[in-house]
């Protein structure tokens, strides 16, 4: 998980400065932040499934439901990425 955090977040650092130089480098932008917030709010989802299975309030698999969860955005990322002509 922190190597999409960090790989996203250096795709988006780099992006920002050439987002200004063309509409395809803007519209690659607008995916990586799409992605970036989604994936953030799945990581705070796994969070707190992992405390509320410690605590013994459910029966979840947080890792396979996190995972199968990352693969999806993964998806949605390279979807908007390919429709950037």
């Amino acid at each position: 998980m922190k190597v999409f955090f960090y790989l996203t977040a250096f795709l988006l650092g780099s992006s920002v400065a050439s987002a200004d130089q063309c509409p395809q480098c803007s519209a690659a932008d607008l995916c990586i932040r799409e992605y970036t917030r989604d994936t953030n709010k799945l990581k705070a989802d796994h969070i707190r499934a992992i405390a509320a299975q410690r605590k013994g309030a459910g029966q979840i698999t947080p890792a396979d439901q996190g995972n199968l969860s990352i693969q999806k955005e993964i998806d949605k990322l390279k979807d908007c990425l390919s429709k950037i002509h």
